[in-house]
Formats: structure tokens, sequence, C-alpha cells
């Protein structure tokens, strides 16, 4: 099954009002960053879960035995994430563009199965009296 031009303006039109936006990645980056507030963000939870839990086993190790090695590797990944953010973001906008395409043909098959059963209903009713 292939999309019309008004199927294909109607996605488009709700990626552009459902999608993420860069600046808003990078703020909470920028200020939730260590507690993993821009994966949380970009719906990848479980990396935003690993790097708030780093982030507090490295403040506890710091804090009960005075060692910085584990809380060293947060820097590390902030500095990776600014690079990796806007591909995080093309990444998330063609899974919502997919999953809104899958979403209307899914629709579209259903009308379709409904009105193809209800035909045959028609037929078979009209053979008998």
């Amino acid at each position: 099954m292939k999309l019309s031009e008004t199927d294909v303006a109607e996605i488009e039109q709700r990626v552009v009002i459902q999608a993420k936006t860069l600046q808003k990645s990078y703020f909470y980056w920028l200020f939730l960053g260590p507690l993993g507030g821009h994966h949380f963000y970009l719906y990848k939870p479980i990396s935003g879960l690993l790097l708030l839990a780093l982030t507090v086993v490295g403040l506890t190790f710091h804090q009960v035995w005075g060692v910085w090695s584990v809380l060293a590797i947060v820097p590390v990944w902030l500095v990776a994430d600014a690079f990796r953010i806007p591909t995080y973001l093309r990444r998330n906008t063609n899974d919502l563009r997919f999953r809104l395409k899958a979403g209307i043909l899914a629709e579209r098959q259903r009308y379709q199965l409904s009105t193809g059963k209800r035909a045959e209903e028609e037929q078979a009713n009209q053979g008998t009296w």
C-alpha cells in the first residue's frame, strides 16, 4: 500500500509538531547531563539510567573513599554525547516518521478488512432469501 500525498503531508506536519528539538536536547545535556536528562528526553532510558547510576556511584565512591576514577567517566561520556546528540535526534525523528506511517497503513488495512467482510456478508445474504 502506498501513502497518498495528503497522508505524507499529514505525517510531516505531525513530525514537525512532535519531534524533539536540538535546543532542548542541548539544554538538558548542559543542565541535567550527569543525571542523564538528555537521554530521557530523547527516549533512551537505558543509557539515561546508566549515566545516572554512574554519577551516583561515582559521587558515593568519592564521598566514602575519595576515589575519583568512577566519576571521571561521566565527563568523557558527556563530551561524546555532545557530538552524538544530532545523530540521536535524526534517529528519533526517523522512528517517529516510521511509527506514524505504520499507524496510517494499519488503520487503512483495518478499514479495508472491515469493509471487505461487510461486502462478503452482503453477497452471502443476497444469494439466500
